[in-house]
């Protein structure tokens, strides 16, 4: 025998229906993008000054286009696809390597002048091994990190990984271990998460968040 009545029960499962039928509506009527304008180039000098070029970025709202801040966007895809997170059942998730990606807006930033950052308190970071084409550092103070440089004139990225004991050890689930910095050729700061797993195919990695954040432009 049931511990509930039957009329709580169907009351339980017709609320159940109604909020599995609104969750997919949600997900399945298309709704309209999120436009974001960018100032590139300016004149003049404040408070004069003006902006005479500008990138507008279309984000489709599948991928979530949270505004967290003033200028600063979140958006969630799964890797290698680039399928909206959203987009992917819950079984499959437990296969499926989740990104995050925020847009902080545009900035004469460089990641060098990220991973100079790192530098003024102490401990400073110690110079080790190379790895997977990354100059490589490690840094221990609340916690051991990883700080990941291409071995390059001009680096374009800076990558922030936590690690454990054993530099090459990739396990782990966390969706957030490495962090990684970079910049269109427009100067758009973008910066993306993901598991340490990834580490070995950053390249690969790069090249496509790179190109997804570039395929959001819309204007020349």
């Amino acid at each position: 025998m049931s511990i509930w009545p039957k009329k709580t029960r169907t009351k339980i499962l017709l609320a159940l229906v109604v909020a599995l039928v609104a969750i997919y509506t949600w997900q399945a009527n298309p709704r309209e993008p999120t436009v974001v304008m960018y100032c590139t180039k300016y004149q003049g000098t404040p408070p004069a000054r003006a902006c005479v070029e500008t990138k507008r970025l279309s984000i489709p709202a599948a991928f979530g286009n949270v505004t967290v801040a003033d200028s600063l966007y979140e958006l969630e895809f799964a890797y290698p696809s680039m399928q909206p997170w959203r987009s992917v059942s819950w079984l499959e998730r437990s296969n499926t390597q989740k990104l995050t990606i925020w847009l902080h807006g545009v900035t004469l930033q460089t990641t060098q002048d990220i991973f100079a950052s790192y530098f003024p308190g102490t401990p400073k970071p110690v110079h080790v091994a190379a790895i997977y084409g990354l100059d490589q550092y490690t840094l221990e103070g609340w916690g051991k990190r990883q700080l990941l440089l291409p071995i390059e004139s001009s680096p374009r990225l800076f990558m922030d990984c936590a690690y454990g004991d054993d530099l090459n050890d990739l396990q782990g689930g966390n969706p957030y271990a490495c962090t990684t910095t970079s910049y269109t050729n427009w100067h758009l700061k973008f910066v993306y998460t993901h598991q340490r797993a990834l580490l070995p195919e950053w390249r690969t990695v790069h090249a496509k968040v790179h190109a997804f954040v570039e395929s959001l432009v819309t204007t020349p």
